[in-house]
């Protein structure tokens, strides 16, 4: 599971009619937005290709100046993380700590 945050920017006098569209998409949910045209949007993907197509096709909805992703999320990453602790736990902590 990848689950992503982003800034769309949109010129104001566009802003509603992103917004909606963006609801519509079923590609993200919205959480955020000033009148300055900046949407805070999260996008939820099985996969990160599948995250990448989501954020390609909000970048083409008319009127959309920019996606900025903020923040990532990447379950396999973090399985890979616990993973190599694990690994290292083993080589380098000392029996005698391991039960403590």
């Amino acid at each position: 599971m990848n689950i992503s945050s982003a800034v769309v920017k949109v010129p104001p006098q566009y802003l509603n009619d992103v917004i909606e569209t963006l609801k519509k998409s079923g590609l993200c949910d919205v959480y955020f937005h000033d009148d300055k045209g900046r949407i805070v949007i999260t996008v939820e993907a099985d996969s990160v290709s599948e995250e990448m197509e989501k954020f390609d096709k909000i970048s083409k909805i008319e009127h959309v100046l920019s996606v900025d992703l903020v923040y990532a999320y990447n379950e396999e990453d973090l399985i890979d993380a616990i993973n190599e602790y694990h690994r290292l736990e083993d080589e380098y902590v000392p029996d005698s700590l391991k039960d403590a």
